[in-house]
């Protein structure tokens, strides 16, 4: 059979398995920060369930959150290297979970690594609770709650607050 006479039964499957999602695989052309991606230089996608640091976000290096003023580090640039090394001109499978702004939402995996839980368990993204079902939150808070290093390993404000206008004394 050829791969056009194929594709139909492939999709079919891909649905089936997803329960009714989409599924797409794809290179990882670009990063654009620690939760935004593009496939094959075109379909721009967000992984689904987490939140990283902004890309002009920055933490504090005192991982043991003294009152004094300490330096600041670029961890939403960090958040997006993270990314960058797991995805990069790899193959990712995104099965689509929503859209938001111009961007899919979809839970993304490269071989065997599920890269949402894999953001929260090295410490570069938070669970955005506000968009995990119920089935999914547990899993979430899960990877999140093990993480030391990366944005837990510094004082920060979270990707949300940050976008509203909030920032630490060392961004100011």
């Amino acid at each position: 059979m050829s791969a056009i006479h194929t594709a139909p039964f492939v999709a079919a499957i891909l649905i089936a398995v997803n329960g009714g999602a989409t599924a797409f695989t794809g290179t990882v052309t670009a990063v654009h920060d620690g939760d935004t991606f593009t496939l094959d230089g075109h379909r721009r996608g967000r992984i689904f369930g987490i939140d990283a640091p902004e890309l002009a976000q920055q933490c504090r290096d005192d991982a043991i959150h003294t009152p004094d003023p300490s330096s600041c580090v670029p961890c939403g640039q960090e958040a997006r290297q993270a990314l960058e090394t797991l995805l990069t001109g790899k193959e990712v499978i995104r099965t689509d979970r929503g859209k938001s702004y111009d961007r899919i939402v979809g839970e993304c995996s490269v071989g065997k690594i599920q890269v949402g839980p894999w953001m929260l368990s090295h410490g570069w993204a938070v669970a955005y609770e506000t968009f995990l079902r119920r089935a999914d939150k547990l899993a979430y808070i899960s990877a999140q709650s093990g993480a030391k290093e990366g944005i837990w390993a510094m004082t920060w404000v979270s990707p949300a607050q940050w976008r509203k206008m909030a920032r630490l004394e060392c961004e100011m």
